[in-house]
């Protein structure tokens, strides 16, 4: 038993390696200004956004490119808030942009990617640009990707994602915060280890041609999530290494964060529950060892206070040093991907709270694991079985 456990805890210490060098890869990217100007479709489901809405609008005003090269097209997921009110007022003051709002049509089990799809059909030009609701786009956001495609000619471009910064730091604000900057870690390093597996639809670029050739998202939208990972997988098999990422804040959007733990729980167990229809067999040994090694680790951390009382029986099970071996380890490559993401993002002072959340992650973390195969989930009003 030990041994299997040192092997796994050594795997995934090599994996999450993996990822911090491949993060060191990825070279950070510089954009020069290119006098053409890409024309894009930006598509933005919602549903109930209202207080978040005239943030994302603000932010849209105030782009640094040509109103006459884009497009904004908000699909209203059946909303029952003052959300269209507020775009069609937005509208009406900001005669000069192009912005549409159309209702979504339902057909499958997804509905995001219902809205997307109606967005994409209606989108008038050659690329597409997804991001939420609730989001803030930097100034440069659309100059960067301009940028990036010319240079690159890629056929999809996956661009960074923050959460916001909150003024008063509690423990669900740290605790998502470097949850997600963990994501944001394995995500650049998985670019640059060559074997992109994560990308996030808050902030996502494609060639319309493309998301026609590889059938959208035929094939997958029974599920309710996914709508950003499955197309990734789509596009990686059917262009192999025209898929590229963004390293760059200047093509950064900002979420804001949820802002209590129901909410925070039902979002990771819903992103996790489309991770057993993964077809790439990267992702899937990755979410394996990951789900495994916090598995061990939140069983070494419960055994913690047995350890440091002297019960010897547990001690003669379960050495001493071995669960420290196997703890400090995870914690520490874990620290190294997390403090080198978080000074990309510039989120250097939530690693402060970093010896807490080490101790309570892997175990919420096999909690949301284990809820998301096993139950349904609740987002945006709605009930989802897996």
């Amino acid at each position: 038993m030990g041994l299997i456990v040192f092997i796994l805890i050594g795997f995934y210490a090599i994996l999450i390696g993996g990822f911090i060098v491949g993060y060191w890869r990825l070279p950070k990217y510089k954009p020069v200004k290119q006098e053409k100007q890409i024309h894009f479709s930006v598509i933005i489901p919602f549903r109930n956004e209202a207080h978040n809405l005239p943030y994302l609008l603000k932010s849209i005003a105030s782009l640094d490119y040509p109103f006459q090269a884009f497009e904004v097209l908000f699909i209203d997921d059946e909303s029952t808030d003052t959300s269209f009110l507020i775009i069609q007022e937005f509208i009406n003051s900001h005669p000069s942009l192009s912005i549409r709002v159309l209702p979504s049509i339902r057909t499958t089990g997804s509905p995001k990617k219902d809205a997307l799809s109606v967005g994409i059909d209606l989108a008038q030009n050659e690329w597409i640009l997804t991001t939420d609701a609730d989001c803030i786009l930097e100034k440069t956001w659309l100059l960067a990707l301009n940028d990036c495609i010319q240079t690159y000619a890629p056929k999809m471009v996956v661009a960074p994602v923050s959460i916001t910064i909150s003024h008063r730091v509690h423990f669900i604000h740290a605790y998502e915060q470097l949850d997600f900057l963990s994501l944001m870690g394995a995500t650049i390093g998985g670019f640059g280890l060559g074997l992109p597996f994560l990308c996030n639809g808050a902030n996502l670029a494609y060639e319309k041609e493309a998301f026609i050739a590889v059938h959208g998202f035929v094939n997958n939208d029974h599920i309710a999530s996914g709508d950003d990972h499955f197309l990734l997988e789509k596009f990686v098999k059917t262009f192999s290494m025209d898929v590229c990422y963004l390293n760059s804040l200047e093509a950064g959007v900002t979420t804001r964060p949820q802002s209590h733990w129901k909410a925070l729980i039902s979002q990771r167990v819903r992103w996790a529950s489309k991770a057993s229809s993964y077809s790439f067999w990267f992702p899937k040994m990755v979410g394996n060892a990951v789900f495994l090694a916090n598995l061990i680790a939140g069983i070494f951390v419960l055994a913690l206070p047995f350890v440091f009382l002297g019960d010897t029986a547990f001690a003669k099970a379960i050495p001493t040093q071995f669960i420290m071996f196997s703890l400090i380890t995870k914690w520490v490559v874990d620290f190294i991907l997390l403090a080198q993401t978080a000074s990309f993002f510039d989120r250097k002072k939530y690693l402060k709270w970093y010896p807490l959340i080490m101790i309570c992650y892997p175990i919420i973390t096999v909690y949301i694991s284990i809820k998301a195969l096993t139950s349904s989930y609740e987002w945006k009003g709605r009930r989802f079985k897996q």
